[in-house]
């Protein structure tokens, strides 16, 4: 990565060199998975292991498992509407 600036600062007798870098780099153009045969876009869906249909982000609460488990457990209660005074 190149310095966007190079400088000496000094304390006292000290002379230190200084280099100065961008705190984010640029990233390139934002790439899709696409279909080799047709070029449809392909996406990550969200399908349940057991029964295997779609489920919407709603019917997904956080879950753990514990190592002597044999299914997954919610920690999550079940999610109820906010009641908070909307900001502007």
């Amino acid at each position: 990565m190149r310095s966007l600036w190079q400088g000496t600062v000094s304390v006292g007798l000290v002379a230190l060199p200084v280099d100065l870098f961008a705190a984010a780099e640029d990233h390139g153009p934002d790439l899709h998975l696409v279909h080799a045969a047709d070029g449809g876009r392909i996406r990550h869906r969200r399908v349940c292991e057991l029964d295997g249909r779609e489920v919407r982000p709603e019917e997904t609460p956080a879950a753990g498992r514990h190592p002597t488990a044999a299914r997954w457990s919610s920690t999550m209660p079940a999610s109820k509407p906010c009641r908070c005074p909307r900001s502007v």
